[in-house]
């Protein structure tokens, strides 16, 4: 439970949030420099209406959005035209006002735009589920993810505010930093790159674990979706408890209603059902990822 003099404070920051949306619709009148990020969500905020966006600092004009970053951008409902994705090579910032280069290292990007950044040069060696292609956007510039064990680090600490369905506030905190992942982290202490943590191993944090999950009870644990290594001996005891308990029946004989039989019929059926849904499922992840290739080359 949140504290009471906290959750006014979360209330009253969400509150001014929707307060501060962009009201101004197209063709109005604009000033780009007074364009901020949301205090709860960090969602980039202008003067103009979610479809548009500001076009010069000062006397501009909410200009219709010339680009999208994903299929489903904010504002638009089903069956509007939303704007191109941007094509390979390039990336749409957050106002949506055309696609540009890739931002080169040092240069500034945006709050959790990782994809603004341009690769390295070896970035299938640094890239992870955790960056781009090796590049990640660190306090406002771009970075390559490549510290490595006992160097100097830098951590960017974001907290992003919600509500959840019951109207209780949340808070969420993101824990970022430049060490290569996932196979190092940057302690807080010494903001030096040290080896993550295996399973069991203590932690604060999920980036201080292997498996990027760090547990309740403050140790390392896996993923939610780990599937569930049954060692070989468990298959071992459980047939011979089987076996056994259809050879203690003195009138045994293998009939379809038996139970050894039933056991083993299900155990197929359920083989065939598995294999069958992970044949559909995989086919299905295929096709988006065809589907979004697709939108990325001909945007």
């Amino acid at each position: 439970m949140v504290p009471l003099p906290y959750r006014s404070i979360i209330l009253l920051v969400l509150l001014l949030s929707c307060a501060y949306a962009g009201t101004v619709p197209q063709d109005g009148r604009c000033s780009s420099d007074n364009d901020h990020q949301d205090p709860a969500t960090h969602r980039l905020l202008t003067e103009c209406m979610d479809k548009a966006f500001c076009s010069a600092p000062v006397n501009g004009t909410c200009v219709s959005k010339q680009c999208a970053r994903d299929e489903y951008p904010f504002g638009y409902t089903q069956g509007e035209i939303v704007p191109p994705l941007c094509p390979r090579g390039t990336f749409c910032p957050d106002e949506g006002s055309g696609c540009k280069a890739l931002v080169a290292i040092g240069q500034s990007c945006q709050l959790d735009r990782d994809e603004q950044c341009a690769p390295p040069p070896n970035w299938s060696y640094l890239a992870s589920g955790l960056n781009f292609n090796g590049s990640l956007c660190l306090k406002g510039k771009c970075r390559y993810a490549n510290i490595t064990l006992g160097q100097a680090c830098q951590i960017e600490n974001t907290t992003y505010l919600d509500l959840d369905l019951t109207g209780e506030p949340i808070k969420t905190t993101v824990i970022r930093d430049n060490c290569r992942t996932p196979e190092l982290f940057c302690d807080t202490a010494t903001m030096l790159c040290e080896h993550t943590k295996v399973t069991g191993g203590t932690c604060q944090t999920d980036g201080e674990c292997k498996t990027h999950n760090c547990g309740e009870n403050g140790y390392c644990i896996d993923q939610p979706e780990t599937p569930l290594n049954v060692a070989p001996w468990q298959y071992v005891i459980l047939v011979l408890c089987i076996v056994a308990g259809g050879f203690g029946d003195r009138k045994f004989t293998l009939k379809f209603d038996h139970p050894i039989v039933a056991t083993i019929t299900t155990c197929i059926a359920l083989n065939f059902v598995h294999k069958r849904d992970h044949k559909q499922r995989r086919r299905e992840v295929q096709d988006y990822y065809n589907e979004q290739t697709r939108s990325v080359f001909y945007c």
